[in-house]
């Protein structure tokens, strides 16, 4: 069936300065078994090969290609795993501060399965930092609307700057409820990597950051998404967690 083409068969003698239409070619002949997953993330890593053609051939930054510059100066965080112990994930929130940092992120387990636990996480990070510098947690997916809505309301004295993928990626309903009774922004997109699955995340969960994995979607996919995330108010803050070609490309 044509529709089970490889991706090899669909692009191998095609212009590659053809971006947008290579994209759709591979969508629209994997249809059966793409759209997301592995298919997408292959399709992702093409599309940015692609971008690297195009801004070699005409001797000029993908940026520039994409419609130019969108900012000048990118601020940084510092993206942590939670410890075991909470006075070795201190270690690690004053080493961030050591480097000249001004927000940090911590995440995934052991975090979120204790509520007190948590909690003197929470306290003992904000401590650490001070008023000063922005914080941001990364759930990791182990929570439920309510669970979500109660600690966020018990983390409201520290400040938390976002609360990160505290559901599955595909409850677009939670998220809409969290992010409709939660004061602090919410984050999340990693997981997506189609157009159609951010579009879910914004509209119907209504999140505040909006999280694009480069690597994930491809670099003609991600440019649409930040401009309808723009386009409705949201920021957008790439993920950004496994390769230096992710770096790259998100910058």
């Amino acid at each position: 069936h044509k529709l089970v083409d490889g991706l090899k068969n669909i692009i191998v003698g095609e212009n590659p300065l053809e971006i947008e239409s290579l994209w759709d070619k591979m969508y629209q002949n994997t249809i059966y078994y793409g759209r997301n997953g592995a298919v997408i993330h292959a399709m992702a890593g093409i599309d940015i090969a692609l971008w690297d053609i195009k801004g070699k051939f005409l001797n000029l930054p993908i940026y520039e290609l994409m419609g130019g510059c969108f900012v000048d100066k990118m601020r940084v965080y510092s993206s942590n795993m939670f410890q075991f112990t909470i006075e070795d994930t201190l270690k690690r929130v004053q080493i961030a501060m050591d480097t000249g940092h001004t927000a940090v992120k911590f995440g995934w387990e052991p975090f979120g399965f204790d509520e007190e636990l948590d909690l003197e996480y929470v306290e003992g990070i904000r401590n650490t930092l001070g008023n000063d510098l922005d914080f941001m947690l990364d759930v990791g997916l182990v929570w439920d609307a309510k669970t979500t809505v109660k600690r966020a309301k018990a983390y409201e004295p520290y400040n938390l700057f976002w609360i990160e993928e505290p559901l599955h990626p595909d409850n677009y309903h939670g998220y809409g409820i969290v992010s409709d009774k939660c004061i602090q922004h919410i984050a999340a997109g990693e997981e997506e990597c189609s157009i159609t699955g951010f579009k879910n995340l914004i509209d119907l969960g209504n999140i505040d950051i909006v999280q694009i994995d480069v690597t994930r979607c491809g670099l003609t996919q991600a440019k649409k998404i930040a401009d309808y995330a723009n386009l409705l108010g949201k920021k957008v803050c790439n993920h950004n967690f496994t390769t230096d070609i992710n770096s790259a490309a998100s910058l």
